[in-house]
């Protein structure tokens, strides 16, 4: 049986419902458009949040964490939460597979333009390792990314 100190429950639910309540908003906006599967989505969101404040426990007591650090930690551990859950999918281009996508930015690009998009900005893939992995030089795949971006930031009146 575990033996767990019951001082230190409260304190790391204490930290869990404080990032809920400042980000879990804008998290769970950004898990949504990666994961269109609701249900899925809020798992992804309450496993990330769990997570974080395991592995960083001393920068929330210190109101260290911003939104940035909480969106990039969450792309690295959405990528292998997704991963570990469906290990036979591709989950390099999850949103632009989905035919009723409803973002209507995406619409508008093709699909290398999406996938480069996708990887980028979705996942947290760099773009030296998108270059690698395609087979592209990174000054290509950066002006692919930076006009994706424009037409998406385009369409929403941006």
């Amino acid at each position: 049986m575990l033996n767990t100190d019951k001082k230190h429950l409260p304190q790391h639910q204490d930290h869990i419902r404080l990032l809920y309540q400042k980000y879990g908003a804008l998290l769970l906006g950004y898990i949504s458009g990666v994961v269109p599967d609701r249900q899925e989505s809020e798992e992804y969101l309450v496993a990330i949040l769990g997570r974080f404040s395991i592995d960083f426990p001393e920068r929330i007591r210190n109101g260290a964490v911003n939104w940035l650090q909480l969106l990039q930690y969450s792309r690295k551990m959405l990528s292998a939460l997704q991963n570990a859950k469906h290990p036979n999918r591709n989950h390099h281009i999850v949103k632009q597979a989905e035919p009723n996508c409803t973002d209507e930015g995406l619409a508008l690009l093709n699909s290398r333009e999406k996938e480069i998009f996708c990887s980028i900005y979705y996942h947290g893939k760099s773009i030296s390792d998108l270059a690698k992995s395609l087979s592209e030089s990174e000054s290509i795949i950066r002006s692919e990314f930076k006009l994706s971006f424009d037409k998406i930031r385009s369409a929403r009146g941006n």
